[in-house]
């Protein structure tokens, strides 16, 4: 009990209480910003693709015979379950969001186990209500009519609402 009552004691817990208090200043000092955070869901619907069209062309720089090659494909994009699609349909508030990106891709064989040739460069034309879609670049060949088995589009839409 003596060895308590040291002044060399009361010293040590002295010292020892300043660098508690210290080392909770420092920690008490932290800080922290507001952040958001969340998550959501939302019914995926699709699109209805119709009146399609090929413009053909008899020139292709890769072909060995002389086949109709498919120059451009065209169609329209209208909600899911339109019955009658023959012209984009605009984008409607709170329900339908028309596309903003389209892809067509013709697979070759009509089972679709062949190979693919990708029309990924898609624009509505200001003179046109249809989307027409050309291969990228500089192609070096076209899909020939003869081998066009499956047309497949796919079709995204931005929306406006922030998650």
């Amino acid at each position: 009990m003596r060895n308590l009552l040291r002044p060399r004691t009361f010293v040590v817990a002295a010292v020892a209480m300043l660098l508690s208090g210290g080392a909770y200043a420092f920690t008490a000092s932290n800080s922290v910003p507001a952040t958001t955070a969340g998550n959501g869901s939302g019914a995926i619907s699709g699109y209805t693709v119709g009146s399609v069209t090929y413009t053909l062309s008899q020139s292709d720089t890769g072909a060995t015979d002389a086949s109709p090659v498919i120059a451009s494909v065209s169609f329209a994009i209208c909600a899911s379950g339109s019955t009658s699609c023959t012209s984009n349909e605009a984008s409607v508030a709170g329900g339908y969001t028309a596309p903003t990106l389209v892809d067509a891709v013709f697979t070759a064989g009509t089972t679709g186990g062949g190979s693919t040739m990708d029309y990924n460069s898609c624009s509505v034309p200001a003179s046109t209500t249809t989307w027409t879609c050309v291969q990228s670049g500089t192609p070096t060949s076209y899909e020939s009519v003869a081998d066009a088995g499956n047309l497949s589009v796919t079709a995204t839409a931005n929306s406006s609402s922030a998650l």
